[in-house]
């Protein structure tokens, strides 16, 4: 009986299959070689021996799953950078000045002017309480994206190193 190597899992099966009864690898044709077969890593149950419905990962989509995740916490880090920038801005704005009524007299005109420096007062009053809310919310929500993003690009560094890891032990010598 003539048998052949799967480039896959490495075992030896007949040549007249079409696809690995261990790793369910397809062959294109009967003479498939290790020099044709793709570069595929996979991850298999510990001491468990290769099934048709062992999860078959390829390194390149690792990576670039990997990639793309690492951009998003990259794009969240940058929006709390953004956020932390803004907040300073709002500390830092002038909210102008207002004219201190004093007693202007008894007439009409400068009871309207008695008015208006009130309302200049008031709204300066308003403006400080706007930037000091709106500087607050943004260092707060800033911080807090930049810390979410810092740990979870460091959970998965460790994911993806782990990952590797287990995916280097676990394949078979070819």
């Amino acid at each position: 009986m003539e048998t052949k190597k799967c480039p896959m899992c490495g075992i030896d099966i007949e040549a007249g299959l079409d696809t690995c009864p261990a790793c369910g690898f397809r062959f294109e044709s009967d003479q498939a070689t290790e020099a044709q077969a793709p570069e595929v890593e996979f991850q298999a149950q510990k001491n468990a021996a290769p099934t048709a419905s062992a999860s078959l990962l390829p390194k390149s989509k690792l990576d670039s799953m990997s990639q793309k995740i690492d951009m998003i916490y990259n794009v969240i880090i940058g929006i709390g950078v953004i956020a932390i920038i803004l907040g300073f801005v709002c500390f830092s704005k002038d909210t102008g000045s207002y004219i201190e009524n004093l007693a202007y007299g008894g007439d009409a005109y400068t009871g309207i002017q008695n008015a208006a420096a009130g309302t200049g007062r008031n709204v300066h009053y308003l403006a400080e309480i706007v930037a000091f809310g709106f500087g607050s919310v943004d260092l707060i929500a800033g911080l807090t994206l930049c810390a979410f993003g810092l740990m979870k690009k460091k959970v998965l560094a460790k994911e993806v190193a782990d990952t590797e890891k287990s995916i280097s032990e676990e394949l078979p010598e070819i």
